[in-house]
């Protein structure tokens, strides 16, 4: 005799203690038997008992709707109808049949309107790289449309004419956000009597040294507008610059980013004006556009700066701002290079102060970055492809497309290690053998 197994003990995988035979008729299960059981009352005209206790879950609707009904009739609403008065009235049949929810004879009442509240509305909860969660925002009634971010630590002999150039746009619907990140100077004093001057404005101060990656993204996340540009303390803009940009991406709707052409001042009052005439990234591909992003990356400093350019603010909310890494403006720039197209404004519209960096200057840059985590800021090919990765992995991206990122952005960071050996290689042949090029091939 085969051993089969009952209905009541399938979930168990034990067999049952009472085999059953071939062909015998297996006991139907629970829930089988519970729906004969309601079809054969519902043949039958038999209904539950009406005296019958509701169960816990009931029970708790019941007392929560009747306490939301107390509650609007004591705000000051309409009058609430209960259930006795609604059972009151369907027994003497002197409510009215026409929907209108009145009595019969009498003038319909409008029903009051609910209030107005205000609500405040708040960036998306996920925190960025420095560990700060994104603050709220009370939503006014008008928001303007574009936030100027300028992080500022001393430099009371550039803010001046920072402010005076944004001030001067021939586009007027735009905030100033300045962070000053405890400066020791008079940059504090500067820009309070410029906000006495217009409202338009707004100043925030740290009292401590935050570090230049946490004073960027400070502006950003106390923007309000629809457009967000950071603006250095010492660059200034063009007057066309903001209505030029918007401009572009209003004619442009899929586009997250608008660029342009800039300069770069240096120290010995000589500029280096660069007007690149080939492919940007404008691709719908996204794997184009990394390609094109990477290829900037080593083009020049003064031919591309997707980072000081005119951004779609709940954009660049979503890649998280700039994150503790040492090249965290080519991290941010491969992030938004994934999120969207970019489009191009084939003018003129700002300048970037770009003094020569020293060796000094070099070695202190982690300390400026984030004075308390330097030791996450140094310089390798391995950090570098760690980040890059870890932006193709969090993109949206279809299978086949994020394979081809991983190996442009492999690729790139391959190139980058050999780049750094040959310096390597070339600064130990110059300081320790006193081998230069021309002694060499002479």
């Amino acid at each position: 005799m085969e051993r089969a197994y009952h209905p009541l003990h399938l979930g168990s995988g034990r067999p049952s203690a009472r085999p059953l035979r071939k062909g015998r008729i297996r006991r139907p299960s629970r829930t089988r038997r519970h729906r004969i059981r309601v079809w054969w009352k519902r043949a039958s005209g038999r209904r539950a008992s009406s005296s019958r206790r509701p169960c816990p879950i009931q029970r708790r609707r019941r007392l929560s709707s009747e306490g939301r009904r107390k509650g609007l009739a004591a705000a000051g609403s309409a009058p609430v109808q209960t259930d006795g008065d609604s059972a009151a009235a369907r027994a003497s049949g002197s409510r009215s049949r026409s929907g209108t929810g009145c009595d019969v004879g009498k003038t319909p009442v409008a029903r009051r309107a609910p209030a107005h509240v205000e609500l405040k509305k708040s960036h998306p909860g996920r925190r960025d790289q420095t560990g700060h969660q994104h603050e709220e925002e009370r939503v006014s009634e008008r928001t303007p449309r574009i936030s100027f971010g300028v992080p500022v630590r001393n430099g009371e002999d550039s803010i001046g004419r920072c402010l005076d150039s944004i001030l001067g746009q021939s586009f007027e619907d735009f905030e100033i956000v300045v962070s000053d990140n405890a400066s020791t100077d008079s940059t504090r004093s500067i820009v309070e009597a410029y906000a006495e001057r217009d409202s338009r404005i707004r100043l925030s101060v740290h009292p401590e040294n935050v570090g230049l990656i946490e004073n960027f993204n400070r502006v950003a996340r106390l923007a309000t507008g629809e457009f967000f540009r950071w603006v250095g303390a010492d660059d200034w803009l063009e007057r066309d610059c903001a209505s030029e940009c918007v401009a572009a991406l209003e004619a442009h709707p899929e586009a997250i980013v608008a660029t342009s052409y800039f300069d770069l001042e240096r120290e010995d009052g000589k500029s280096e004006y660069v007007e690149y005439t080939g492919e940007f990234l404008e691709s719908p591909d996204p794997v184009r556009r990394l390609e094109r992003m990477l290829y900037f990356f080593h083009a020049g400093a003064a031919v591309y700066e997707p980072n000081y350019s005119m951004i779609r603010r709940k954009a660049l909310l979503e890649t998280g701002l700039l994150r503790i890494h040492r090249k965290n403006d080519w991290i941010l720039s491969v992030q938004l290079a994934l999120a969207g197209p970019f489009v191009h404004v084939p003018k003129l519209l700002f300048h970037r102060w770009w003094p020569a960096p020293t060796h000094a200057d070099l070695q202190a840059l982690p300390a400026r970055l984030h004075p308390v985590r330097q030791a996450e800021l140094g310089l390798s090919a391995y950090r570098l492809l760690q980040g890059l990765r870890s932006v193709v992995a969090e993109a949206e991206l279809s299978g086949a497309q994020r394979r081809a990122c991983q190996r442009r952005v492999l690729g790139f960071c391959a190139d980058e290690c050999w780049k750094g050996l040959s310096n390597r290689f070339r600064r130990f042949r110059r300081d320790r053998l006193g081998l230069t090029r021309e002694r060499l091939f002479r």
